[in-house]
C-alpha cells in the first residue's frame, strides 16, 4: 500500500485484490486531498486490465472536487475494464447520488460486491 498524505487523516493506497486493482481512501476527499487521489489513482487505473475498485469505506466527507477526481479517475481505464464505487456510509453516498455518479460508476456497499460488479 503507497500512502499520499495531504495531512494526518488523508491516507491513498493501492492494492490488488482477486486479481483487481484496488484504490483505498481514508479522511475527507475534498479540493485538497483529491490531488493526492489523482496521483495514486491515474497510474492505477491507467493499468487496470480487469477492473479498478475504489474503496471509500473510510471516506468521512465527499466534496465536489473528490466526485470530479473519481470521475477522472475512471475514465482513465484500458477500454474494456469497468469500476465499482465501495461507498457504504449514507454521508458519502448521498453526493455520488445527487451527482448522477452513480449512474456512470457501479456503486455498491462491499468488496465482494465489488469484486463482482467489475467482472
Amino acid at each position: 500500500m503507497v500512502d499520499h498524505p495531504a495531512d494526518d487523516s488523508f491516507e491513498v493506497g493501492v492494492s490488488e485484490h482477486d486479481g483487481v486493482v484496488v484504490v483505498s481512501v481514508r479522511g475527507a476527499l475534498d479540493v485538497v486531498t483529491s490531488v493526492h487521489l489523482t496521483d495514486a489513482a491515474s497510474p492505477a487505473a491507467e493499468n487496470a486490465n480487469n477492473g479498478l475498485i475504489i474503496d471509500l469505506t473510510e471516506v468521512d466527507m465527499l466534496s465536489s472536487s473528490g466526485l470530479t477526481a473519481l470521475l477522472r479517475t475512471v475514465d482513465l481505464l484500458p477500454t474494456g475494464a469497468s469500476a465499482a464505487l465501495i461507498a457504504p456510509h449514507p454521508g458519502v453516498q448521498r453526493p455520488i447520488t445527487l451527482s448522477g455518479l452513480d449512474r456512470v460508476i457501479t456503486t455498491v456497499t462491499d468488496l465482494d460486491d465489488a469484486v463482482e460488479a467489475v467482472r
